[in-house]
This record gives C-alpha cells, sequence and structure tokens, in this order.
C-alpha cells in the first residue's frame, strides 16, 4: 500500500520527508519498454536506463515523483546456472 505521508507523528513518511528511500520495488511486467516509457512520460526520473541483464532479464531503474525506486523488467530468456555463470565472467573481465 502507498499513500501520502502521514506526518512526523507516524512512522509512514514518504521518501520526500525522510530525504531517501528505504524500499526499492521490483515489478515484472510484460512489456518493460512500455512501462518504462509511461512512467517517465507521467513524471519518474531514470535512474538506470533500460538495459538487457546477463542473466535474462531487461530492467531499469526508475524514481516516481514521490521518490519511490520502481526496477521495471521484463523476462527475456531463460538460462541456465552454467550460462548465467559464462555471461557474467564475459561482462565483468570488460
Amino acid at each position: 500500500m502507498m499513500a501520502d505521508d502521514c506526518g512526523e507523528e507516524s512512522p509512514f513518511r514518504n521518501p520526500q520527508s525522510s530525504g531517501s528511500s528505504s524500499v526499492g520495488l521490483h515489478l515484472y511486467v510484460n512489456d518493460v519498454d512500455a512501462v518504462f516509457d509511461q512512467a517517465v512520460g507521467e513524471g519518474a526520473k531514470i535512474i538506470k536506463p533500460l538495459e538487457d541483464q546477463f542473466y535474462g532479464d531487461r530492467s531499469g531503474a526508475l524514481q516516481d515523483p514521490f521518490g519511490h525506486i520502481w526496477f521495471i523488467t521484463t523476462r527475456k530468456e531463460d538460462l541456465s546456472l552454467e550460462q548465467i555463470r559464462q555471461r557474467a565472467e564475459a561482462k565483468f573481465k570488460q
């Protein structure tokens, strides 16, 4: 549940009031490009642009107008642990 800030007397504060977000929401969607573009169009700030990941996802990170952090992702391919390991080695050797 998300809501407006309840004030100093409440433990429920929004990131703007507290100065930072203590939670990152990770959301899997069918079309990450469309959802990401829609969120940016509605005022979200790009923290990490969309990128294909070595572990088979396509993902990016946003901050909504209230300061909440969202990781938006689509699973592009299912990989074995060995495939992920090989891709990680190749990526981090760069």
